[in-house]
């Protein structure tokens, strides 16, 4: 298991770190992402997807629950499990078929994580002060 920390000092800095790892990003990544309210999860995604070569608006799917974006090499899948109450409504709006299908960021990957398949990458967001981050990434192969 492979793990790495990165120090983010801004805004700027945290969509950079998240186009810079874009590059990570196949077919098959499953990207858990935990971290409290404000800490950049959608942030790193958002830089992720420009990394990608997506041009569209980037959101959360907090009231969705999951945004699918049709990129030119995959589909990419992004969750927020924030206002799922179990496992069962998890399952319901078809997960397995989701996680079989594409790439998929997982914000709040941390509240089903027996759902997450072994293989998968969980990024932890915690703040340090207003804009300061320490990004911990962790590669679970």
């Amino acid at each position: 298991m492979q793990e790495k920390t990165i120090f983010s000092q801004s805004l700027e800095e945290t969509f950079q770190i998240g186009k810079d790892f874009s590059r990570e990003i196949s077919q098959d990544s499953i990207i858990s992402l935990i971290g409290e309210l404000g800490t950049g999860k959608t942030l790193f995604i958002q830089g992720i997807m420009t990394g990608l070569g997506y041009q569209e608006i980037v959101n959360s799917p907090t009231f969705s629950l999951v945004n699918e974006y049709h990129l030119p090499q995959f589909s990419l899948f992004h969750f927020d499990l924030y206002r799922i109450k179990s496992k069962s409504e998890l399952l319901r709006i078809g997960w397995d078929d989701f996680i079989e299908r594409g790439a998929c960021f997982i914000e709040w990957g941390n509240l089903f994580p027996e759902l997450l398949p072994k293989k998968h990458i969980e990024i932890h967001f915690s703040t340090i002060s207003i804009h300061n981050r320490f990004i911990h990434i962790k590669y679970n192969f």
